[in-house]
């Protein structure tokens, strides 16, 4: 595997590429029910999310998004979902996963040009309705330089 893979190996990414809009929709509903990331070591205290599946429930955010999750239901051995925020000057520091038997997947939904992630030495910078796939048990780390948050939709799922 490449550093950053697109959708075309992983079909099932694909459908959300194709409803970006519509989940960015349902994004922007609960938007405010956000929260800071559990793990404060890792940032600066910028980074937030909104759970919708961890460990294998759904929690209770992924009723108010009935499109994003009838994708996700998709989405085989699916092990973590949600929408991951990262406000302006937000920085999440150097660090590995937690697992190696699983693969990150982001799709972007609202994408500054100065937001991006670097893994393994390699960045990458969002893009709207795109997904982008890695292996994020190698170092990476990511950042927000911009004035304006930035929304990607992170869906985990086993190798």
């Amino acid at each position: 595997m490449r550093i950053f893979e697109s959708s075309k190996r992983f079909k099932f990414l694909r459908s959300l590429e194709e409803n970006w809009k519509l989940i960015l929709d349902e994004y922007l509903s609960v938007a405010q029910q956000s929260q800071i990331w559990q793990e404060q070591n890792l940032h600066n205290g910028l980074w937030e999310t909104v759970g919708l599946y961890q460990f294998g429930k759904w929690l209770p955010q992924s009723e108010s998004c009935p499109i994003t999750t009838h994708f996700l239901q998709q989405v085989p051995d699916l092990f973590l979902a949600g929408f991951s925020v990262l406000n302006p000057n937000c920085k999440i520091y150097p660090h590995v996963g937690y697992s190696n038997e699983v693969l990150r997947s982001h799709l972007g939904l609202i994408c500054p040009e100065s937001a991006w992630i670097e893994v393994a030495g390699e960045r990458y910078i969002w893009k709207p309705g795109e997904v982008v796939i890695f292996d994020d048990n190698h170092t990476h780390s990511a950042a927000n330089e911009s004035n304006s948050q930035r929304v990607v939709l992170i869906v985990d799922f086993f190798k």
